[in-house]
């Protein structure tokens, strides 16, 4: 009787010792985004796939200068038209190559389109070591683009599973349809 006592007044001041919760958590929207770095290597805006430009308020110091990063991002915009990043995630930024090496297997998770990107949410095997995705155009047909995905460990083995996202710039297909992996097809 005396530990369920003892028991209920510590719960009972656990709970009164919440700290103020008036506080509104913000409203953070988290989707995929172009960020791009200033001639100091500090991040300067944020570009939506609808489009939106925003300055980002609470610039980040990043090893490159003068560059643009494809990625899952979380931030909260203001009506003066900044942004305040508060997570990123990379996405791969897939071109038209031709892969050299051993292939390792993946598969496509989801695929959706934006203005300006089709996007992928793809699962792969790995070890621990940094992995490459590129795509190829296998053929173009009646203005539908065959493509087909290349998935390229750099020196890994296939041990665990992973996830990473990746998007096709739509400028870079010469065509206003494609399909990938003869499963996903898209028109602009």
């Amino acid at each position: 009787m005396r530990r369920l006592l003892l028991g209920t007044l510590c719960l009972g001041i656990g709970l009164s010792s919440c700290g103020d919760d008036t506080q509104p958590v913000p409203d953070i929207i988290t989707e995929f985004a172009d960020i791009t770095t200033d001639a100091g290597g500090l991040t300067d805006s944020l570009f939506t796939d609808g489009g939106r430009r925003l300055s980002i308020a609470n610039r980040q110091e990043t090893k490159h200068p003068s560059v643009l990063f494809r990625v899952l991002c979380g931030y909260v915009p203001d009506e003066a038209g900044s942004a305040t990043l508060y997570n990123t995630t990379g996405v791969h930024l897939l071109r038209d190559s031709l892969p050299a090496g051993k292939e390792l297997p993946y598969s496509i998770i989801s695929a959706w389109q934006t203005h300006r990107y089709v996007n992928l949410r793809l699962k792969y095997a790995y070890a621990l070591k940094t992995h490459r995705f590129s795509y190829t155009t296998d053929s173009i047909i009646n203005g539908r683009a065959y493509l087909k995905i290349h998935h390229l460990p750099v020196q890994d083995e296939a041990h665990y599973t992973g996830h990473a996202y990746a998007s096709i710039p739509w400028d870079s297909i010469p065509a206003t349809r494609i399909m990938i992996d003869n499963t996903y097809e898209f028109k602009r």
